[in-house]
């Protein structure tokens, strides 16, 4: 299990590197171009998978009041994408450290409407995971609208094969 969840953040890595350096490399005011979507523009969109991730590690690493110190945060998409590989990078880390049992374990934690879960640690991994890759499609059609023709493929297969 261990090793599969560290390929899977991993490879979460490896697709939102190739996603946020696609969006970092665009006119500066894209990020944050109006586009119909569950956030209203790429910036807040990747904000919202940064705020997310930082949480869900707060709350693997047993912290009962998790937070996100960028709350607040505002400022340019080149920040806002190192700090959210530096999120993932975090996470790998953390996920190396621990034993393999650990990722059998269950954990209790709240959510941020404070309802009460208890959960294995490889399913909130495996909900980390696919709330990016969630959000990362929503990206991509985001891009799309916004005009953008050159968008990398972020599929684990490909993840694989460049790997080889």
């Amino acid at each position: 299990m261990k090793d599969l969840m560290i390929d899977l953040g991993n490879y979460h890595l490896w697709a939102n590197r190739r996603l946020l350096d696609a969006i970092g490399n665009l006119p500066p005011d894209y990020p944050t171009k109006e586009v119909a979507s569950s956030f209203p523009s790429l910036w807040l969109t990747v904000k919202h998978l940064y705020r997310a991730e930082c949480i869900w590690l707060q709350r693997l690493q047993m912290n009962e009041n998790p937070a996100f110190a960028f709350e607040n945060f505002e400022g340019p998409f080149s920040e806002l994408a190192t700090g959210m590989i530096q999120q993932n990078e975090l996470l790998i880390q953390w996920m190396q450290e621990q034993k393999e049992a650990f990722f059998e374990h269950t954990m209790a934690y709240y959510n941020s409407q404070k309802q009460y879960f208890k959960q294995p640690v490889y399913q909130c991994l495996q909900h980390l995971f696919y709330h990016g890759a969630y959000h990362r499609g929503q990206l991509v059609t985001m891009l799309h609208e916004l005009g953008v023709t050159k968008i990398p493929a972020t599929d684990y297969i490909v993840f694989k094969r460049s790997k080889k």
